[in-house]
């Protein structure tokens, strides 16, 4: 679903990126779309931010899985 939003914006940067979307084949709605959803996202902690440091090792001894892993990742 899309909502109506309304912004203010100083003249000559709305002249200056209705040309630089119409240069890029887009929308200025667009244009804005997608810079918004960049910066959202950035703000999301990705997965080793969330979750790096939290899980314990368990040794298997023996396992050759287990070993080749642990000294592929320096475990």
């Amino acid at each position: 679903m899309k909502t109506k939003l309304t912004l203010t914006v100083d003249d000559d940067v709305v002249r200056r990126s209705k040309e630089h979307a119409g240069h890029n084949n887009t929308s200025l709605s667009q244009l804005v779309e997608d810079l918004l959803r960049k910066e959202v996202e950035a703000e999301e902690p990705d997965f080793v931010d969330t979750w790096g440091g939290k899980f314990v090792l368990r040794e298997h001894p023996g396992d050759p899985r287990f070993e080749r892993l642990k000294r592929k990742y320096n475990l």
